[in-house]
């Protein structure tokens, strides 16, 4: 094992004269991207001068957001500037290949030693002092080369079995509109409705303690985090961690087969619903979040797609209150007498069969991401 140190120099070059007029963001999924085209509009300073300069070959990373994966190697064009906020480094090519420097710090290792160095309690930051301290093996250029090859295969693969999986969700989508209707008020029209109140047994807001920084372990008590709901399936392990002591309060236990839906949250990710199609024992949904259970006359699938990523959904994100820059919030008493299309049950399950077995085909296909992300 050696310090990265021993291989990397810090550049400070700033745009002087205001000669570059390329400027650049470093995110965590798509590398170095011209700032215009990330934000969608100029969010940098007119004044560029204090801007530093990432010359081709070089490598930046945001401090406070390196343990995200913020870090790239700047391969776009030949003299690119970045805000005063980043660290510029270069890498001693001879022995060691910039590429393989940011997969590294990408990595588990990686990103383990980068969340052990960085400093600050509320918002972590890593120093390039505190980079240059951080150890790796570095094998000969023909092993790091054979290395990179390896691992953008498994990266194809896994961007492969991605792209299927949307795909796959696109077709529970488009059957959703082919059985139902393509927008609310067709499905108002075509369909009897109720207050979606009178089709559960209760809407149940949950409780919030304020918990460790850190997810639990194992079957630890914990609470979910708002992400565990913000990508349209359930993710269990986006929780917290109660204090020593604390116990899930009784009710607000997350359970097999309950619907959860965010109350508060973004105006684009408020209203996300999932399904909960597995034991989570000990593990508390927040207040941030309301819970149901569906009755007879409505099946757990459709409602849940219905409220979360139909046509239909609109309506839930409707009733939100808030400016565009804030937390939007539904009020429960809104929810509760939001009127929603109940085609004959029949139908509803016939929805859910299908969905059912596209979740068969995106299971194999998730397994193939984690194996292969296990290779990375």
């Amino acid at each position: 094992m050696v310090k990265l140190g021993e291989y990397v120099t810090a550049t400070k070059a700033k745009n002087k004269d205001g000669s570059c007029t390329d400027v650049y963001s470093v995110t965590n999924s798509q590398g170095f991207v011209p700032s215009t085209e990330y934000f969608s509009k100029e969010v940098f300073s007119k004044e560029l001068r204090a801007y530093k300069v990432v010359e081709r070959g070089m490598i930046a990373y945001n401090p406070s957001r390196i343990n995200v994966g913020s870090v790239a190697l700047q391969d776009k064009i030949d003299r690119a500037i970045v805000s005063p906020l980043y660290v510029v480094f270069s890498v001693d090519v001879t022995r060691l290949l910039p590429a393989y420097v940011v997969k590294f710090l990408k990595s588990k290792p990686g990103l383990d030693q980068v969340e052990f160095r960085s400093t600050g309690t509320v918002r972590h930051n890593l120093k390039f002092e505190a980079l240059s301290q951080m150890e790796l093996d570095i094998p000969s250029l023909a092993i790091q080369e054979e290395c990179l090859k390896k691992l953008g295969l498994v990266e194809t693969q896994i961007a492969l079995a991605e792209a299927y999986m949307t795909k796959l969700d696109e077709l529970v989508k488009s059957r959703f509109i082919e059985m139902f209707g393509a927008t609310p008020e067709q499905m108002l029209c075509k369909w009897d409705h109720a207050p979606l109140l009178s089709c559960v047994e209760s809407i149940d807001s949950g409780k919030s303690v304020n918990c460790k920084a850190e997810p639990r372990n194992e079957l630890e008590p914990g609470v979910l985090k708002l992400s565990a709901l913000s990508s349209g399936a359930y993710l269990s392990s986006e929780n917290k961690a109660m204090p020593d002591g604390c116990e899930v309060v009784p009710g607000k236990e997350v359970c097999f087969g309950d619907i959860l839906v965010a109350r508060k949250n973004t105006p684009e990710l408020v209203g996300a619903c999932v399904l909960v199609k597995e034991d989570t024992p000990n593990l508390m949904f927040p207040d941030l979040v309301f819970r149901m259970h569906p009755l007879e006359s409505i099946d757990a699938i459709y409602l849940t797609a219905l409220l979360g990523i139909s046509p239909f959904s609109n309506s839930v994100r409707a009733l939100a209150h808030g400016s565009a820059k804030s937390m939007s919030n539904i009020p429960k008493t809104d929810l509760g007498k939001l009127q929603v299309p109940l085609p004959p049950i029949e139908l509803q399950c016939e929805f859910a069969s299908f969905v059912a077995q596209v979740d068969k085909l995106e299971f194999a296909y998730q397994w193939d991401v984690i194996r292969s992300k296990k290779w990375r």
